[in-house]
């Protein structure tokens, strides 16, 4: 919704399509590569998650793999808009200062209904696990 794409990112320098809100979309018209078609698909400042898919699937697409942080991950489940769930275990541990969580979803509460997961593989690569879960 705010628009903050590097114009430089190679999927945008091959033709992707940038979804954002009518005020993003003029900027983003002069700022990214011309192979890019941007579309205001919303009015406000925040764009529904259930209209980016379904804006695609109008456009015939059927299968989505979606990379985002916690906030946009939480939007999409709640919204039930996750099926599978790839997860990639990595022998680096991280650490942090703050009291601020380190999770796979921000600004969501389940209550006391939590969301669970069926594991649907595994599979190694040396020390790293590669997980499969159906939502």
């Amino acid at each position: 919704a705010r628009g903050d794409l590097n114009p430089s990112q190679p999927a945008l320098e091959a033709g992707a399509i940038a979804l954002t809100t009518q005020d993003s979309s003029e900027r983003l018209r002069k700022t990214l590569p011309a192979a890019t078609e941007v579309r205001a698909i919303s009015n406000d400042d925040r764009i529904d998650v259930r209209k980016v898919f379904e804006v695609l699937r109008a456009d015939g697409y059927r299968t989505f793999l979606t990379e985002g942080g916690p906030q946009l991950f939480g939007q999409m489940v709640t919204s039930d808009c996750v099926d599978e769930l790839f997860l990639t275990v990595s022998p680096v541990l991280a650490g942090r200062r703050s009291d601020t969580s380190f999770g796979l979803i921000h600004g969501v509460d389940f209550g006391r209904v939590l969301k669970k997961a069926q594991l649907l593989s595994v599979h190694r690569q040396e020390s790293h696990l590669f997980l499969r879960y159906a939502l």
